[in-house]
């Protein structure tokens, strides 16, 4: 019994160790959402910037998993497969679902100035890639929504291109 009962509290106890250490600060907002141990995750595509970025462990360090060629990214000439993204617009991913935080960033720019800036590792000198200014969301979003309409279209011609879908699971 008393075997049990050590084992039960190591088990409960190690749990919780866990928990408290934890990369989430609160429930999931996704029925799904990245692990935060599972060693690698992509996101295929980040919206109209023409990145890949792989979620490294430990949670969540970015890494370049690709450039997509003619797009915003590219155009700075500066941005490679394998380079880790320190932070973006002074923001390292922490807290909550990384795909939240980078749509929280990537609607910020889209709202104000266009302008995603990398702080990538081992380069001084931040990158600044420029997307489209789409303006805030409107209060009906996403019906009656100017900006909405444009990422609807953004996305339908990004994935009539040959090859748009691959990976995308």
């Amino acid at each position: 019994m008393r075997l049990f009962v050590l084992i039960a509290m190591t088990l409960l106890g190690g749990g919780l160790v866990a928990q408290e250490a934890s990369f989430y600060e609160g429930p999931g907002l996704f029925s799904t959402r990245p692990s935060e141990t599972k060693s690698l995750q992509t996101i295929k595509r980040f919206g109209p910037v023409g990145l890949g970025i792989d979620l490294i462990q430990p949670a969540f360090v970015m890494r370049i998993s690709n450039v997509e060629e003619g797009s915003p990214a590219a155009a700075t000439e500066r941005l490679r497969k394998g380079q880790i993204i320190e932070s973006i617009n002074g923001q390292r991913l922490k807290g909550i679902d990384p795909r939240i935080q980078l749509g929280q960033i990537l609607a910020q720019a889209e709202a104000s100035n266009g302008e995603l800036e990398f702080a990538i590792k081992g380069q001084k000198q931040p990158v600044v890639v420029k997307v489209p200014v789409l303006g805030k969301y409107s209060s009906t979003w996403p019906l009656d929504c100017p900006k909405s309409d444009r990422i609807v279209r953004q996305v339908a011609d990004y994935l009539s291109q040959p090859k748009a879908t691959e990976g995308l699971g």
